[in-house]
């Protein structure tokens, strides 16, 4: 298994069709937290087969003045 880096359209599309789908994970809430000064990263887990077997995201934000 590996972890790869997603777009919104793939990430969407994995978070779409997942029975434990949440608001908190989609590309629209990536956005809205955007404007809040987050980053936000998009990754998946993909197998030996290149199937995705989980997708995440990722928000960060530097708190710290450094």
């Amino acid at each position: 298994m590996k972890i790869i880096t997603l777009t919104e359209e793939k990430f969407d599309e994995y978070a779409r069709n997942h029975e434990y789908k949440s608001s908190y994970q989609s590309s629209c809430y990536g956005q809205l937290m955007q404007k809040h000064g987050f980053k936000v990263h998009y990754i998946g887990l993909i197998d030996d087969d290149e199937i995705m077997r989980a997708a995440s995201l990722i928000l960060y934000k530097n708190f710290f003045k450094v």
